[in-house]
């Protein structure tokens, strides 16, 4: 099993909250594991970042829109 610490600014727990929410919303994720490794997986979107370092960024809009493109279905979940 991978381990991976999540470094979250304090401040950022509810936006981080309202996106697991969001992704719960939407039925993105089979289970809650899904939700710790999307989070945390870097991906191209992000400019090779992952959310968690977006929402510390005060960039919560990228990840946002990038829920949005995966909900019409103009991007994947996993491929982004």
């Amino acid at each position: 099993m991978l381990v991976k610490t999540i470094n979250l600014n304090p401040e950022k727990i509810i936006e981080l909250t309202n996106v697991v929410n969001e992704m719960c919303e939407m039925c993105l994720l089979e289970n809650e594991t899904n939700a710790g490794l999307w989070l945390l997986q870097p991906k191209p979107f992000f400019d090779n970042k992952c959310a968690i370092d977006l929402i510390n960024e005060n960039k919560l809009d990228k990840v946002l829109d990038l829920l949005t493109l995966i909900e019409r279905g103009e991007a994947d979940l996993w491929e982004v």
